[in-house]
């Protein structure tokens, strides 16, 4: 059993530390895009409508697992159109919290500050692989 762990965690890219990380990110992305298809939040479905709510989720849960898939293999281009999608879910979601902030009751600054720190994590793992197709070897 040991030697299947120390096998599986020598296929992870270096650095594994940042693999590591981004794996977690790209998997928070996936389930969330689930729970938003699955149980959308009811404050904002009832302002916006389900099918923008579904969308939202389907960029996070699409997108997510483009960047798993892209990002174990080294697929850089692949990769960025994970990030490219996840983006437009952030985007929207972005959209949505900003128009509710000024329209209904109530602070929706913590969302959207969340929202922008997503962002944020995206748009470095961008500028990390822009320049390449796939992780270059040598």
């Amino acid at each position: 059993m040991i030697r299947h762990l120390r096998r599986w965690f020598g296929r992870i890219p270096e650095p594994r530390s940042i693999s590591v990380i981004l794996s977690i990110a790209y998997a928070v992305f996936v389930l969330t895009g689930i729970a938003t298809l699955i149980t959308p939040p009811t404050s904002i479905v009832g302002a916006v409508g389900e099918v923008t709510m579904s969308l939202v989720g389907w960029f996070f849960l699409a997108g997510g697992a483009i960047g798993m898939i892209a990002g174990s293999t080294e697929f850089w281009q692949l990769e960025r159109v994970g990030i490219a999608a996840m983006a437009v879910g952030l985007t929207t979601y972005a959209y949505i919290v900003t128009t509710l902030h000024f329209t209904t009751t109530g602070s929706r600054l913590t969302q959207l500050g969340i929202i922008l720190i997503a962002a944020c994590f995206l748009a470095l793992r961008f500028a990390m692989i822009w320049r390449y197709d796939f992780k270059p070897r040598g």
